[in-house]
């Protein structure tokens, strides 16, 4: 049992429901909003929240060539910016990422193959 697609028995990280099941209090669709009123808010180009600063993908040099073209602020251990690494604290900083910035930038510390980050489920 593993997260590989080939396993006998796949086990997946998290998951993705249907958006007519997934109802949270005070949660905005996008398709509730104009594309215009999504984008006024974003006036940051992109974020990346990272704890582990050297990593065998080299995702640090990406980054770091990423940005000679455009601007990414960097939160947590390898960055000037703080946030929490507990998840449900750190809900305030997803918050702030998802309504200033236009991207969110996630990475895995190494290469697996159908390797799924959970970073991919915490910004949903």
């Amino acid at each position: 049992m593993t997260y590989r697609r080939d396993s006998d028995i796949v086990s997946r990280y998290g998951y993705v429901c249907k958006k007519e099941n997934f109802k949270i209090k005070g949660f905005t669709t996008v398709e509730n909003l104009s594309l215009d009123a999504v984008m006024k808010t974003k006036n940051k180009m992109a974020a990346w929240m990272v704890s582990n600063c050297k990593t065998p993908s080299k995702r640090e040099e990406y980054v770091r060539e990423l940005q000679k073209f455009i601007p990414v602020d960097i939160y947590g251990s390898c960055g000037p910016l703080k946030c929490t690494k507990d998840p449900i604290k750190s809900k305030g900083c997803y918050e702030k990422i998802e309504k200033e910035y236009k991207f969110y930038l996630s990475f895995e510390n190494s290469l697996c193959k159908d390797y799924v980050t959970e970073k991919f489920f915490n910004i949903l």
